[in-house]
Parts: C-alpha cells; structure tokens; sequence
C-alpha cells in the first residue's frame, strides 16, 4: 500500500471515484427498485428464485456462478425463501448428500409479479443516459462484475 499524503487527500475528488460513484448507483437502483418492486421480494431473492424458476433444480453451487453470490449467502436466502414457501429442496437422486432447488408455485408467482417493476426500474435508471450509452454502459458493467481477483 502506498503512502498518503496530504497533498493527495486535498485533491481527491470523490466524485470521480468508482467505487463512490458505483455505490451511489446501488444507493439510486435499490430504491428504485424498493419502490418499483415493493420490499418483500429483495433483489438479491430474485436474482436467486430466477435463476431456479429458468433452470429448476439446481444445485446451491451452481448457484455461485450463475448469480455471483457466495455459497454461504445463497444458503441464508434459500433458507429465508423455503421458509415463506417460495422454494424447495429435493434430495439429490445422484448425490444422497446434496439436493436440488425447485421454486414452488407461490415462488413462481412472486417472480412473475416483480418483474414489472423490475423491467420498469431498468429502463428509469437507463433513461439517465444518453440513448447511445446504453450499450456500452451495460458491457462495462458485464465487465466488472465478471472480473474477480
């Protein structure tokens, strides 16, 4: 790590720091989506239900890759969504240690009932910027979310 000094920190512009300015963005689009969306299906619980609604049974550590969340997180959430009925675990036939996820119709239901304010939340936060910075807007964010170090 490199030393600071206070010449540096006098001309720091917070305002043109990533890691600020991306969450800021969080800040904006969790509450567009809280309001969009309501508070009883969080973004984390979609992107878990939607992957499983798309593929059923799936395995936690499928997960992981496909949604980007750590094992232990996709645990807690499933745990929290098969308490309130929205999914199910099944044991694995192949595997007597493991078991699979399937959403269950009220699950299903729940999805399909977000993804209005979902769809509408993307497009707001989108209307933001200039039409030609969509693409490349959404490409450079593919592109850190995929980088892992």
């Amino acid at each position: 790590m490199t030393s600071v000094k206070s010449q540096d920190l006098e001309d720091f512009e917070l305002l043109d720091h990533v890691g600020h300015l991306l969450r800021r963005a969080q800040q904006i689009a969790v509450a567009a989506y809280s309001q969009e969306v309501g508070r009883d299906l969080r973004p984390r619980q979609f992107s878990l239900l939607l992957a499983i609604y798309q593929q059923p049974g799936l395995h936690q550590v499928e997960l992981t890759e496909l949604i980007g969340m750590d094992r232990s997180t996709i645990s807690e959430i499933s745990e929290r969504l098969e308490k309130r009925g929205l999914l199910e675990r099944r044991p694995d036939e192949a595997d007597e240690r493991a078991s699979k996820l399937y959403i269950t119709s009220q699950g299903s239901a729940a999805v399909e009932a977000a993804l209005p304010g979902i769809l509408g939340v993307h497009q707001n936060l989108l209307a933001r910027l200039p039409t030609h910075l969509h693409v490349p807007f959404i490409a450079a964010l593919k592109t850190l979310a995929a980088t892992e170090d």
